[in-house]
Formats: structure tokens, C-alpha cells, sequence
């Protein structure tokens, strides 16, 4: 039996993959993954469904379709939270103009925010277009938390 050892070429590799300014790929990369598996599981469970035995129809969160389904529609929201705080995190580094809004009022920072929400993508800076992707990032989360709980606990309309 023979020991491998780790190069040093090997570690600067694995080093480099997971520094702090490379965490928003990865995150993308989960969000991509989970709406790519969702949909795949969707269509899976659909499967499933059509060949269940029809003594037993029940399904569990313990069958794979159904495990699989879910942990993709979670994998959603944590994935672009995750991502909207690795990009508040980057916003500390990024500089300012000195004219930019720096008041702690609450509605002024919300007023901001929506100014760079809805303006021009090519007319703002470095801080304002982070700012904009994390704005859409917690967009998102709640986006798909308002969906999630109407589909849980909303009342379909009888005709």
C-alpha cells in the first residue's frame, strides 16, 4: 500500500476554487442545479404516479420523486439566499461615490434601492449593479416564499 501525498499544485487548485469572491458561482450553480432537478423530478414523479399499483396509491415524502421534488423546490430559495448574502458581503468592499445616499432611514435606503432597481443597467457603477443583483436575489426569496405558501395554504375557488 502506498501513501498518496498532496502536492502543493494540488492544494493551490482546491484553494482557489473556494475563496470567498468565487462563492457566488458556486451559488449560481446551485440555483441552476436546483431548477434543473426540479423539473427533472417533476417529471419523474409524474412517472412514479402513473405506475403506482392502484391497491396502494399513497405516496410518501420518503419515496425518491417526492424527496427528490422537494429538496430541489427548497434547494431554490436557500440557494439564491445564499447568494444574495454572498453579494451583501461583497457590497463591504466595493467603494462609494462620495454623493450616494448614506442615511440610515429606512425609507430612504428603500427609495434608493428602488431608484437603482429600475434604473438603466449601463448608467450604474460597480456598488449600484451589486446592489441591484442582491436587491433581486431577497426579491427572489420572498418571491418564492409568497408562492410556496399559497400553494400550501391557499384555498382553490369553487366555481
Amino acid at each position: 500500500m502506498s501513501e498518496q501525498s498532496i502536492t502543493d499544485e494540488e492544494t493551490e487548485r482546491w484553494g482557489s476554487r473556494f475563496r470567498p469572491d468565487t462563492l457566488g458561482g458556486l451559488f449560481k450553480a446551485l440555483f441552476v442545479a436546483s431548477i434543473v432537478s426540479f423539473f427533472l423530478s417533476v417529471m419523474g414523479l409524474m412517472v412514479y404516479l402513473l405506475w403506482l399499483p392502484e391497491a396502494n396509491p399513497t405516496v410518501t415524502l420518503a419515496d425518491p420523486p417526492v424527496a427528490a421534488a422537494a429538496g430541489s423546490w427548497i434547494g431554490i430559495p436557500v440557494s439564491l439566499f445564499c447568494y444574495g448574502s454572498w453579494s451583501a458581503w461583497q457590497l463591504r468592499g466595493l467603494p462609494r461615490d462620495p454623493d450616494q445616499l448614506t442615511s440610515k432611514n429606512p425609507v430612504k435606503m428603500l427609495a434608493y434601492m428602488i431608484a437603482v432597481f429600475v434604473a438603466n443597467k449601463d448608467d450604474l457603477d460597480a456598488y449600484d449593479r451589486r446592489l441591484r443583483t442582491t436587491t433581486w436575489a431577497f426579491v427572489g426569496v420572498v418571491i418564492w416564499g409568497v408562492f410556496t405558501a399559497a400553494m400550501l395554504f391557499g384555498e382553490p375557488r369553487a366555481a
